[in-house]
């Protein structure tokens, strides 16, 4: 791998981590029960019919975690959830984008994830999906517009969140990246992304002393 290819992976690695875009969960159901403990799944299954009032009830207890494991459970359980647009055709469009993203084809992401929010503008994650790829395009201003459709729609998506943080810090909005950060936190308390990047900017933007 030359040093092109090690800073790009560098880099949608960390986009990754701060939008939620490839912390996807485990296809495999057998995986799925190894990381979900039995209290997770049967909260995220209370109402399987509603995965609207799935995902909120995901995210009150996410913001009421208690510890590091508990609440990386019930990220895993809220990044499936996300994942399950309720469309076939648009879950295969986004199979797809992830790939493309994978293989650098950003030309073809895009399409197939205009496509995507085209056919179901109310899906959240296809918009947070084409946010991370403008992110990685240098295309800061779509992407943050892509990421207010996002919190439209979901306005706890901590990895939307936390993308927009990431896109001001490195605009120079030092302020508004706290804030953000900070909105992210109340989200998912241990949400580490978010965590260092809050501490870091912190002491210069209130002026508190090492």
């Amino acid at each position: 791998m030359n040093w092109f290819s090690e800073l790009l992976a560098t880099r949608i690695a960390l986009v990754g981590l701060s939008l939620g875009l490839f912390v996807w969960p485990p296809a495999e159901a057998a995986a799925d029960q190894q990381v979900i403990p039995d209290a997770v799944r049967q909260l995220a299954q209370e109402d399987p019919e509603d995965p609207a009032s799935e995902t909120q009830k995901l995210l009150d207890a996410l913001a009421q975690a208690e510890d590091v494991g508990t609440a990386q459970n019930i990220e895993h359980a809220l990044l499936q959830a996300w994942t399950r647009s309720g469309s076939d055709t648009v879950d295969l469009l986004m199979s797809r984008a992830a790939e493309s993203m994978e293989r650098r084809e950003f030309p073809v992401a895009l399409e197939l994830l205009t496509t995507v929010v085209e056919i179901k503008p109310d899906y959240a994650e296809g918009w947070n999906r084409r946010a991370t790829l403008y992110y990685l395009m240098d295309e800061y201003a779509l992407s943050v517009s892509d990421i207010r459709q996002t919190l439209s729609i979901e306005p706890r998506h901590f990895g939307a969140l936390s993308g927009l943080g990431l896109i001001l810090q490195s605009t120079g909005r030092k302020k508004s990246a706290l804030v953000a950060f900070e909105e992210a936190l109340k989200v998912h308390p241990f949400l580490e992304s978010a965590s260092t990047a809050a501490e870091e900017l912190e002491p210069e933007v209130n002026g508190i002393p090492m």
